[in-house]
């Protein structure tokens, strides 16, 4: 494809669910955002020139710049289980839009979530916020997000600024219909990208250590009085041995 000022303008390709494979000029210098979201049959994107771009590519995500302030894009090849840097300051609109990652993590220097920022993102099953301030979000930024089955942890301390905020509080029902409350508080002496990984895993039995690595398939307690000493996470939930 070509452009007429060497920019791909938001949501350029938005909900284009043919779209295999897109081949971007080497004179591209900026992405809109959104420009690739919803198009959940798109393999790869190829960029060429990329030093001289404004903005910045890993394998998850498409920054509107190079220092990696702002997710303007998800990228095809996503993980299902994201975890966003700490450089990360906004996740700007539409970015994330029909993402089918499972789970989430948010870290503390987030301060903005954009407008549809996770729109249709129904796959979530937990969203771990770091952040102790509660990151604003755009109108409709979480509208399509499955409230009932996905879990939001938040710091512990937090809880009820998030479930008083608007997008969050939509994570806790009061409604006489449908009553539920998904808002968890969790300790943040905790390790919130292993646990994240272990508590999106089946086998809550295993025994696994602050890094995510399975130490023991069963909890029992030959295999714990073998353990040293440390911290430890069975079935989502910390212990320790001393």
């Amino acid at each position: 494809m070509t452009t007429t000022d060497n920019q791909l303008p938001e949501r350029a390709f938005y909900g284009c669910e043919a779209l295999r494979k897109l081949k971007l000029p080497t004179t591209l210098t900026a992405v809109g955002n959104g420009a690739f979201a919803y198009t959940d049959n798109l393999e790869e994107v190829e960029f060429t020139n990329l030093e001289e771009a404004f903005f910045a590519v890993d394998d998850n995500f498409l920054y509107s710049d190079r220092e990696k302030t702002t997710i303007a894009n998800i990228m095809p090849a996503a993980a299902k289980k994201l975890e966003i840097a700490e450089s990360v300051t906004t996740i700007d609109d539409y970015s994330l839009a029909g993402s089918k990652a499972k789970s989430l993590l948010l870290p503390s220097s987030l301060t903005e979530i954009g407008r549809f920022a996770l729109y249709k993102c129904s796959d979530l099953r937990e969203i771990r916020v770091a952040a102790t301030h509660v990151p604003a979000v755009g109108s409709n930024g979480f509208d399509g997000i499955d409230f009932v089955n996905c879990k939001l942890y938040v710091p512990k301390g937090t809880k009820e600024d998030y479930q008083e905020a608007y997008g969050w509080r939509n994570f806790k029902s009061g409604n006489s219909m449908v009553q539920f409350d998904n808002i968890i508080e969790y300790d943040v002496d905790d390790t919130p990208s292993a646990i994240m990984e272990v508590t999106s895993n089946n086998d809550s039995n295993s025994v696994y250590d602050l890094l995510g690595r399975r130490i023991a398939t069963q909890a029992t307690p030959s295999s714990l009085q073998n353990l040293p000493a440390g911290i430890y996470i069975v079935g989502g939930k910390k212990f320790v041995i001393r």
